[in-house]
């Protein structure tokens, strides 16, 4: 069996994506790799052989490959193409990310879902345009390539984690519902006061649940939900910097600042200028 290890790309970068494409009859013979790779099917169906099991993948599906998983894909019987977005990981990447993606929830990636189905709507969309905005502009990001990586990186984590039952044995179904209420533009623009209101319970107990469960407190979760919705809209070209930054329900844009850069390592003005340069069909 053929055996990919990190070249010297990858072990510089830590990420290397790219669009695999196959017609009929097409595919990828079975190997295995030292490093980490994600990919999602956006079009037709994709046949795949993981650790000997067989399976048809349709478009919309993520899938999760540790070092050590042996597989092979290709273009599904009675499907004319198919084509994936494929990023590989450098292992150590990976292992940092999935610790700030997990925080306390004392889990490992192999207690995800290996694979899953990114739910048709809104999250969908917003992936698949994250996916052909990398490869539109291929080697033409700068320092800030990494970041949009990261950011679908644990997006696609989120979608494993939510389909694999795992938070479903630790954390109260009040918390998980009063979380994904949140996620409504409505409610994060609404802040803190709905997030308590919504869970039902009093600031300090609905702190403490969140802190044991999530590894931060509601304000940081709440932050969080703001800066992804800024983040689509920059990344998007919708709009500029400052109304995004109100509308998400951010009031001081030098905090909202520091906050962005943090998180995504680049600030809100380069995500802005990547989104215009994609929206002006620059490749």
């Amino acid at each position: 069996m053929l055996h990919l290890e990190a070249n010297s790309y990858l072990q510089q970068e830590k990420y290397l994506y790219h669009s695999s494409e196959y017609h009929a009859g097409e595919g990828f013979r079975p190997h295995d790799h030292e490093f980490c790779e994600f990919f999602v099917v956006l079009e037709g169906e994709l046949a795949q052989t993981l650790n000997g099991r067989s399976a048809v993948l349709p478009a919309g599906t993520v899938q999760l490959l540790l070092p050590g998983d042996a597989h092979g894909i290709g273009c599904a019987p009675g499907c004319k193409f198919v084509r994936i977005f494929n990023c590989n990981v450098l292992r150590e990447e990976f292992q940092k990310e999935f610790l700030h993606f997990s925080a306390e929830l004392e889990i490992a990636p192999d207690d995800l879902l290996a694979r899953g189905m990114i739910p048709p709507g809104a999250r969908r969309k917003l992936i698949f345009e994250d996916c052909e905005t990398l490869l539109a502009r291929r080697g033409k990001f700068g320092r800030f390539r990494n970041a949009l990586l990261r950011t679908l990186l644990s997006q696609l984590l989120w979608v494993l984690l939510r389909q694999s039952g795992v938070e479903e044995n630790g954390a109260p179904k009040w918390l998980l519902d009063a979380c994904a209420a949140m996620h409504r533009e409505e409610n994060f623009r609404a802040g803190l006061k709905r997030l308590v209101e919504l869970s039902g319970r009093t600031q300090e107990h609905l702190n403490r649940t969140m802190r044991k469960h999530f590894g931060m407190t509601p304000r940081g979760y709440l932050t969080n939900l703001r800066l992804e919705a800024v983040f689509q809209e920059l990344i998007q070209g919708r709009c500029d910097i400052t109304s995004a930054a109100f509308r998400a329900g951010f009031v001081n844009l030098a905090g909202f600042r520091r906050a962005f850069r943090k998180k995504y390592l680049v600030s809100p003005r380069q995500i802005k200028e990547l989104g215009h340069h994609s929206g002006s069909g620059g490749a």
